[in-house]
């Protein structure tokens, strides 16, 4: 792959995306049917409802809250792994963080990395024509050099941005917030008696 190649990648992979939308679909549902006080229990999927029984509304809320708890687990865990495997092709590719080449890249700037254990590394930044120019120094070592362009610094920097915001957080806080509209409205139905608002009965 390019340099290009890596800096442009999404971050999120196919499973991640895949659990997001089942999220974003099971959270939509949800936020649907609080703000029009619409009755989750008399739904039916395929021509299947639940059995009428006292606590059906209940009931149905319990099994929306374990099917978007998987998924959100899921999502979480399949997003933080792929978190972690684009920041080691970042700095396989380009000997900095996402984070540091994002928000730190800057004529001049100097920042010392950690390197193997006990060492640290001196790099220093410069701007040139066609982007960055690093150099570094280590204890004991020969001063080694590199360079990325501004459009790979751009790429990484609205990956990033893309992955915190639409990618993966806001859609696992929209589903953070179903599952308190979940648990909200199982405790309501069980222990209240009655219908609750997100804010209390």
């Amino acid at each position: 792959m390019s340099d290009i190649d890596v800096s442009a990648a999404n971050i999120l992979g196919e499973r991640g995306i895949r659990y997001k939308r089942n999220i974003l679909a099971a959270s939509l549902i949800a936020t649907v049917l609080y703000w029009t006080e619409a009755s989750l229990g008399e739904v039916s999927l395929f021509g299947v409802s639940l059995p009428n029984v006292e606590d059906k509304e209940a009931d149905a809320w319990t099994i929306f809250l374990a099917i978007l708890s998987y998924q959100s687990v899921m999502l979480a865990y399949y997003g933080g792994g792929d978190w972690r495997v684009w920041q080691q092709h970042i700095r396989e590719t380009f000997s900095f963080s996402p984070l540091n080449i994002a928000f730190r890249m800057r004529n001049g700037a100097v920042m010392w990395l950690q390197g193997v254990p006990s060492e640290q590394v001196l790099i220093k930044i410069d701007i040139v024509p066609h982007g960055f120019a690093w150099s570094a120094e280590a204890p004991n070592k020969a001063a080694s050099t590199g360079s990325f362009g501004h459009i790979d610094r751009e790429n990484i920097r609205w990956r990033l941005i893309a992955f915190l915001t639409i990618e993966f957080g806001l859609p696992f806080l929209w589903g953070l917030i179903c599952l308190y509209i979940a648990i909200s409205k199982i405790l309501g139905w069980r222990v209240l008696g009655g219908a609750p608002t997100l804010f209390g009965t």
